[in-house]
């Protein structure tokens, strides 16, 4: 392991294993890598079984598959494409809630069963555990409210209750900004605050869009391509890895901040290098991060070798940045040259001034976007030091400040890492351990869609629209109470301390502490109940197995 990223002596070597049974090796070997650079770590570390028949695979729980004529795959073909030669369990459980449904399309492209464990196998899926259960439940009430209305599947609500209506609403705005901004002759004091303004209602528009490429391809996730970022991109670093694997050393948006921002516990944290690096970071590199991304994105895209071209090449969408600055100079010639406002001494000329109005327009407002979008992307609900982070160390009891839930077995003695790997952590759980809860932003949906609300439900279930998952928290919380997991997502009324439910103060104080202050030691993040809720439903899974007759396929929830 590189010595830069040094353990403190708390701190067992297989801290990683959450998530990952072997210490990623290439992940370190990258400054700043791109998602398709992180999928190249995910290959290594899941060593698929190809061969010369089958050089292309895809593994779920134990079976592996040949996807690659999956073209009329019903959430678009580029998630078979980018997966290629990995583990997607994780991508696979969580991205359909009709399990049932998926898995019967499974059996015509199974290849063989893996001889290998998987390199996740520290998750896990039982079907008695509670991810699976929560699931079930969500699915019968979906049914039934599809059955009710009439609607299609997926169950949506109308246009004007869905997050169509709110995204809709910031596009058109986005693009009012924009053709007000053009349209000024000369700069003024008032069109830079349109710009500033424009570039933070781009902000919470592609903030509104990352709910869209979760689902099958469409054309409001588009929109998040305006901001110079790429949709294709962030449903490998954000949908696959992110949400797979919250919060640990698989998780592409705590990597790719590494070794700026460190927001696991490692141990050489507290150093005025750091403090320096991390001022740097949030002062220098956030506001240039859209350019930085799109000039990156456009140099590795031409010199991508043919055989990943197709995934890894420029697409017609890293381009809709300059089909915005097109649109600004023109608005500009039409406003402007009616007045004579334009240098018509030559078509040379006259080009050379537009391009530099409308570039230097974008330029300020890309700049406002990308600050804002990834300063209020940091105050999330990830990495507040309450928030559970790989290497926190889980040897003692909860704080006695913290009520046990009356149901929950009275906590005897905390447990190690190595026990949670050996035992098995629900994929589900994990999500709400790496997840805080932002009242502020779940109260309605308008905040919920343009600053990430509902993040644990939306982590749980990222293909169904934000409006519908308030109709699922009273099974969500029932659930939740049922495996003793209230406390992790405050819906224990008995709570004296309201522990992981943050201001947004909280959110982005929090987040920079953890980058370059927090180290290990945040015990309180893994309770005994909890323990004792996987043996329990372990327990479940192990008799339902003895006593059922095995399945086959992809059918099996195996770890």
């Amino acid at each position: 392991m590189p010595k830069s990223f040094a353990l403190p002596e708390n701190q067992s070597p297989e801290w990683y294993e959450i998530g990952s049974a072997k210490y990623p090796s290439k992940r370190d070997a990258i400054l700043l890598p791109t998602p398709f650079e992180w999928l190249d770590v995910k290959q290594d570390a899941d060593e698929l079984e190809v061969d010369a028949q089958h050089p292309a695979l895809w593994r779920i729980h134990n079976d592996l598959y040949d996807f690659t004529n999956f073209k009329n795959h019903p959430g678009g073909y580029a998630f078979i494409d980018f997966t290629k030669n990995t583990d997607i369990t994780e991508m696979f459980e969580s991205s359909h809630v009709d399990i049932d449904k998926a898995k019967a399309y499974l059996s015509k492209y199974f290849v063989k069963k893996a001889t290998r464990p998987r390199n996740s196998r520290s998750l896990t899926f039982h079907p008695d555990g509670f991810y699976c259960t929560l699931r079930s439940r969500v699915l019968k009430y979906l049914k039934a409210k599809q059955v009710s209305t009439g609607s299609k599947w997926p169950y949506r609500k109308t246009y004007l209750e869905s997050t169509d209506v709110v995204h809709d609403t910031l596009l058109a705005v986005f693009l009012a900004l924009m053709a007000s901004a053009a349209a000024y002759a000369t700069p003024a004091p008032s069109m830079y605050l349109t710009l500033v303004f424009a570039g933070f209602i781009l902000s919470l528009l592609i903030m509104c869009a990352h709910n869209y490429f979760h689902l099958r391809d469409n054309w409001r996730m588009f929109s998040f391509d305006l901001s110079m970022f790429s949709s294709h991109e962030w449903r490998i670093s954000h949908g696959y890895s992110h949400h797979g694997f919250p919060n640990t050393m698989l998780d592409y948006e705590i990597a790719t901040f590494e070794p700026i921002l460190r927001f696991l516990p490692y141990a050489n944290k507290r150093s005025p290098l750091s403090l320096l690096g991390t001022l740097f970071f949030v002062a220098v590199v956030i506001p240039l991060a859209t350019h930085t991304m799109f000039f990156k994105r456009l140099v590795k895209g031409l010199l991508v070798s043919a055989a990943h071209r197709q995934t890894r090449g420029l697409r017609w969408e890293n381009f809709l940045p300059v089909l915005l600055l097109a649109a600004v100079g023109a608005v500009h010639v039409i406003a402007v040259g009616r007045t004579g406002g334009l240098d018509a001494s030559s078509t040379v000329a006259l080009l050379r001034s537009v391009v530099a109005v409308a570039a230097s327009r974008c330029a300020v407002m890309h700049i406002s976007c990308s600050a804002c979008f990834l300063y209020l992307s940091l105050a999330g609900t990830h990495h507040h030091p309450h928030v559970w982070h790989a290497g926190d160390v889980a040897t003692v009891d909860p704080p006695a400040s913290v009520a046990v839930d009356s149901s929950a077995a009275p906590p005897s003695k905390g447990f190690t890492r190595a026990e949670v790997v050996a035992q098995g952590l629900d994929w589900g759980t994990l999500q709400l351990l790496a997840t805080g809860r932002r009242p502020s932003m779940d109260a309605q949906l308008w905040t919920a869609a343009v600053i990430f609300g509902q993040h644990a439900l939306h982590h749980l279930f990222p293909t169904l629209d934000l409006s519908v998952l308030y109709d699922l928290e009273p099974i969500f919380f029932d659930t939740c109470r049922e495996f003793n997991l209230l406390r992790l997502v405050d819906a224990s009324p008995s709570k004296n301390v309201d522990r992981r439910s943050l201001s947004d103060w909280q959110c982005f104080s929090g987040t920079l502490y953890q980058a370059f202050l927090g180290d290990a030691g945040h015990s309180e993040n893994f309770y005994p109940e909890v323990w004792n809720a996987y043996q329990r439903q372990t327990r479940r899974a192990s008799n339902a197995t003895a006593t059922a007759a095995p399945s086959t396929g992809a059918a099996q929830a195996q770890r």
